[in-house]
């Protein structure tokens, strides 16, 4: 990664729930494949639970354009799906 952006970020405004998106790219060479995993925590102090895992959402020119589209895709599903 080129260190532009974090691919781990916690969200605890999203759709109201406390939310860890981890928009880790896939790296292919000269492109990068965004995808992400959402997790949930299920109760404070308990385990984080995977809520939703994208797949591929397109290849990107580097890992911050990925990572970006990542979050983005992740914090509108979740304010679409969660709320």
């Amino acid at each position: 990664m080129d260190g532009a952006a974090d691919s781990r970020e916690s969200h605890p405004d999203v759709a109201g729930g406390d939310f860890h998106i981890d928009a880790s790219p896939l790296d292919e060479g000269s492109h990068y494949y965004a995808r992400t995993k959402i997790y949930q925590r299920a109760s404070v102090g308990g385990d984080t639970v995977e809520v939703k895992w994208s797949g591929d959402l397109g290849d990107y020119p580097s890992d911050s354009d990925a990572i970006e589209a990542a979050q983005r895709w992740a914090i509108q599903w979740c304010d679409e799906n969660l709320a």
